[in-house]
Order: C-alpha cells, then structure tokens, then sequence
C-alpha cells in the first residue's frame, strides 16, 4: 500500500506539471531497481514484502492498475495504456489464466477507450519460434495494442536485413498458431477490439551492434504504420512501396534487388540466429536461441551447452542451417548486384549504373557483415561436430575439427578487422569465450588426448 500510495502521489504530480501529456504508459512485469542505482522497486510477481507474498498474482496486478487508473483516467481524464510485459514466464504476458482472471476485475466499463492492454505479439520476447500473444486475445472490448520491434535486439539490431512485416501480418510459420487459429496481426485484429501498433522504431535490449546505416530498421518502421492502418495488408507490396518511396533513384533491377534481400531477410535470419532442433525442443516459448547470439556477444560457451543437447542428425542439421543463412547472404548481395539487361531486339546489353548509387554499397556490406558472421558460426558448429566424433573413437575426425577451429577463428578475426570496418556496416560483435574455448579444443586435438 505503501509503494502503491508513493507511485500515486509521483503520477499525480508529473500529470500536474505536463497538462498536455495524453496520459501515462504503466509498465508493470519489469522493473531495472536491481540493476541501476537511481531506481527503487521490486518484481510485481517476485515481490520481497510479506504482505504482498500473502497476495495473488491477480490482486497484487489488479490493485497496481486500479491505482494508476483511478489516478491517471479518472482524477486527470488522461489516457492509461497497460504493459502487460513481464521479464519471466509467469505474469500477465504470458499466462492465459491470469490474463482471463486480470480481464474480468480491470476498472471502468468495459469498452473504455481510457484503459489499453498493451502486448509484445509473441507470447515471449521478440524471438523467433513465438506463436501469436495468446493472452492479449483474453480481453474481450477493452483496447488492444501490439508491440512491434523494427530493430530486433536478439538478432542483430538492424546490423543486417531483417525484414519483419510478413511475420507481424502472419505470424511465425515455424510454429502452429494460438487458440483459437490466430497466426499473426492480420487475425488477431479481428479478434481483440484492435487500437493499434506500438512500435519499438529504434532501441531494444542493452548493448550493440551499433548500427551505421539505418535502412533496413526504416523499411520495418515503414511496414508497422501500414500495419497499423491495415493489419492484412501485403507485406511483398510493402516491401515494393517503401523501396519506392526510401530509394527512388534506383534502377529497376537494383529496386528488384532491394525487394528480394527483403523478402528472404527474415528467414536468413532465422537460419542464421537459431538452431531449429533446439528451438523446438523447449518446452515453453523463452530463449529460442539458447544465449549463443544476444545483443552484440557471441558466447561460444552458450553454443557448446546448447549443441551438447542434440544429438549426432540434429548437430549435422545446425551446421546446414549456418551454410544456408551465408547462401542467403551471398544471394543477397548477389542480387544487389543485377546482371547486365539485354536491349530489345539485340544490341549490347544495356548496364544498370556503376558502382551503384547509395545506398547500394553500404547494403552490400552489410551483408558481407551477414555472412561473416554466420560463416563464423557454421564453422563453429562444424568444429563441435567433429570434435564430438574424435572424442567418440573416430581418428580421421580430429583432422576435420582442427581444419573447422582454424576456420571459425580466421571468420571471426575477418568479422571484426574487416567486415565490420565497411562502410555503413554496424559495430562489430564481441565474444565471449570463443578464444578461450576454441583454443581448448585445438590443444586437445593436437594433443592427442581424449
């Protein structure tokens, strides 16, 4: 009561000295107290205090909205959007049955157009590997909104193309839908009272890739407000319109070019960010992606505990999924570079502009940057599967893991002294333990010993 009485009386004063604010957005599963040292707080669903333990979930969620509401919608006439997020399984975001039970306790009638649930449009994170929110289809009339995030946090920041509109209009295709068949937003709209998008345009997460060209994340941007306006628009005619409208200087083949990196940005990315055996073989829809690739940190130490879980197909099957994200690089940079067009009736081929006008060259590297570093890991992964043979009894596999460990060291060292050096390509990523791990596994085999 206490904590709740402060958070009042701190809304009510920040109300009264920004008369023009349209209302307050209330964050309620996450909280940053124990990780910087200016904020004060404890984890609405972990708290500390033996009176709020005594209390559900349901109460302690349903008081924490009450409060706001009765001081932001009915003593200032403002506007309070609800983020149902939540930073572990368990709470508003991601549990049906707490969802259903906050939906039928939630102040003011029950269409207010005052009081909006605002949700991620995965059940988790923004991973992949996410069927649609199913908890924000548990609130009948009240208004809903969805979270899109235009730079991806766990897969690279933007650094690469990774292009999001058909995911957000259909949903992830690798996973079955929610309740009830809603896929993606182009279902969900007709499901929820929809109030619209809220869209993550930059930011996410808490460290880099640092991007320096900004034009894949704007192509995203550009795709969430047509979303918003029509959730079963097209995403391939998205994708055409902004390339239209962000590079209307390019020849038609390099436009072509442009639309087709898009188009297979995302599955690019999900063969480069994700091991699919592993992916599938949670249990629950949180870290798809094991902790190998976060942020900008490789962590070979992740990649070791989560290809230990697969067996000897499965291990084989990663390794093709990293071979695939770096064809899918290398085609993309392939079609950034369109082969000379025939004219009409013979003659010469007609040549598209060289070099190619910005922002072309900067593109390009970024997916030289793309299929480095998916180079990096495929060797990574390769080297991991022939060590495990070598230790297994298999003589002639030693060969190939120390052939593998040369390899992904040599990508990483190109990742970060030339890759991520191009213009207009992001800061390069760090590593955890690669060095360390990598150069354990080398001594090993050169060594003899199992």
């Amino acid at each position: 009561t206490d904590t709740l009485d402060a958070v009042d009386a701190g809304l009510h004063r920040l109300l009264e000295r920004w008369p023009d604010a349209a209302g307050v957005v209330l964050r309620l599963g996450d909280h940053d107290a124990d990780r910087l040292p200016h904020v004060a707080g404890r984890d609405l669903y972990a708290p500390r205090c033996p009176v709020c333990r005594g209390r559900s979930a349901v109460d302690r969620v349903t008081a924490s909205i009450g409060r706001a509401y009765d001081t932001v919608v009915r003593r200032h006439g403002r506007r309070l959007i609800v983020r149902a997020w939540n930073v572990r399984a368990g709470g508003l975001h991601d549990d049906p049955d707490l969802a259903a039970a906050v939906a039928g306790r939630l102040p003011g009638p029950p269409d207010d157009p005052q009081l909006t649930l605002s949700f991620k449009c995965g059940v988790a994170d923004f991973w992949r590997y996410q069927p649609w929110n199913r908890c924000s289809l548990q609130f009948g009339d009240r208004p809903v909104l969805y979270e899109l995030q235009c730079q991806r946090e766990y897969e690279a920041k933007g650094a690469v193309p990774n292009y999001q509109a058909a995911l957000w209009r259909n949903g992830c295709p690798e996973v079955p839908p929610a309740r009830g068949g809603v896929r993606g937003l182009a279902d969900a709209a007709g499901r929820v009272n929809f109030a619209g998008v809220m869209a993550w345009v930059r930011g996410g997460g808490w460290g880099g890739p640092f991007v320096a060209d900004e034009t894949w994340i704007d192509a995203n941007v550009y795709a969430a407000g047509r979303l918003a306006d029509d959730p079963a628009a097209d995403p391939a005619a998205l994708a055409a319109a902004w390339t239209a409208d962000a590079l209307p200087h390019l020849d038609t083949p390099y436009a072509a070019g442009v639309v087709q990196v898009l188009q297979t940005s995302a599955e690019m990315v999900r063969k480069g960010f994700y091991v699919e055996a592993f992916a599938r073989s949670r249990s629950g829809p949180w870290s798809p992606g094991g902790g190998v690739l976060s942020d900008d940190v490789l962590d070979a130490e992740a990649a070791l505990r989560l290809l230990s879980r697969l067996n000897d197909e499965d291990l084989d099957a990663a390794v093709l999924e990293k071979q695939a994200a770096v064809d899918r690089a290398a085609a993309g940079l392939a079609a950034l570079r369109p082969a000379p067009a025939r004219r009409p009736g013979g003659g010469p081929p007609r040549v598209s502009t060289w070099p190619p006008p910005d922002p072309l060259p900067r593109l390009m590297n970024t997916l030289r940057y793309a299929e480095g570093l998916f180079a990096t890991q495929r060797e990574l992964f390769a080297a991991v599967a022939a060590y495990r043979r070598w230790r297994n009894g298999d003589a002639a596999a030693g060969g190939a893991a120390r052939r593998h460990l040369y390899q992904t060291q040599q990508h990483w060292t190109h990742h970060g002294q030339r890759d991520a050096t191009l213009p207009g390509t992001a800061s390069a990523f760090r590593e955890r333990e690669f060095w360390d791990t990598t150069q354990r596994m080398l001594e090993a085999v050169s060594a003899g010993g199992r």
